[in-house]
């Protein structure tokens, strides 16, 4: 629980699930749109089903439940760190949580269940990798004591 917000669990998105979550995805991706570069929108939902049927181990996709309901969507990894591959790196690919829930705690309780599982395994270091243009979410981040370690840019080739 986060102090003034309901409880959070962080639970897997289940086989029978997925039309549900790549709905949510949808809503995301379509929110997301706004940040980033005109040339290079956010990739298309059947972009993520194949990447998801492709790898479907490689990555742990879960619902935030709040209160009972779902609430948003966290997917994350844990990666060797190359070259010293004998430390890993838990990695957010994705947070989001539903405009109704922002700022009632979900997103916070969410990432500090994860960090939490993260402590327990031992890992070195934890990532989240931010459109620049998304203030709202960099200061989510900050907030919870992320640091800007690296700036990646991008251009057509």
């Amino acid at each position: 629980m986060t102090a003034g917000g309901p409880p959070v669990e962080l639970r897997a998105v289940g086989p029978g699930e997925r039309e549900a979550f790549f709905a949510m995805l949808a809503d995301y991706l379509a929110e997301l749109d706004q940040y980033e570069l005109p040339w290079d929108p956010a990739p298309p939902v059947e972009a993520y089903r194949a990447a998801f049927d492709a790898d479907p181990g490689g990555q742990q996709v879960e619902w935030m439940i709040a209160g009972g309901d779902r609430a948003g969507f966290l997917i994350t990894r844990t990666v060797p760190d190359w070259p010293e591959e004998e430390r890993e790196i838990g990695e957010v690919i994705e947070c989001y949580v539903m405009p109704g829930w922002r700022g009632r705690g979900v997103g916070r309780g969410a990432v500090e269940r994860w960090l939490g599982r993260m402590r327990g395994r031992g890992v070195s270091a934890v990532e989240a990798s931010v459109l620049w243009a998304n203030t709202p979410a960099r200061a989510f981040w900050e907030r919870l004591g992320f640091e800007t370690r690296a700036v990646q840019t991008t251009r057509r080739p």
